[in-house]
């Protein structure tokens, strides 16, 4: 079975990070990394040889406010085995926006 993550940061440095977009809400969920999406980044994590996986999901648009484009909040941190899956909310509202994907990109880079 072959497993890719949505993205792979490589950094100058010569690190390398995982990201997976999760593009369900989690609005009315518990504040915790489901266990398939947990199960899913260990596989990333076997697979790519790292130790880090970070899953981000959309800012709810319900009952919350427009945070600047790329704002994120983590929301759960789970270690197996020594790998470490980070879960987090990231703010996609305004990213169609002059500047917005870049501010978006680069959240992103520093996030992983």
């Amino acid at each position: 079975v072959i497993v890719e993550p949505d993205v792979v940061i490589r950094r100058a440095n010569g690190d390398v990070r995982i990201v997976d977009a999760k593009y369900k809400g989690r609005v009315d969920k518990a504040p915790t990394i489901s266990a398939a999406d947990l199960y899913e980044a260990l596989a990333f994590a076997e697979a790519s040889g790292q130790d880090r996986v970070t899953l981000l999901y959309p800012r709810p648009v319900i009952g919350t406010a427009i945070e600047p484009v790329g704002s994120l909040e983590v929301f759960d941190e789970v270690t197996v085995s020594g790998v470490s899956v980070v879960g987090a909310t990231i703010e996609c509202r305004g990213i169609s926006r002059a500047g917005g994907f870049v501010a978006f990109s680069k959240a992103l880079a520093s996030a992983a």
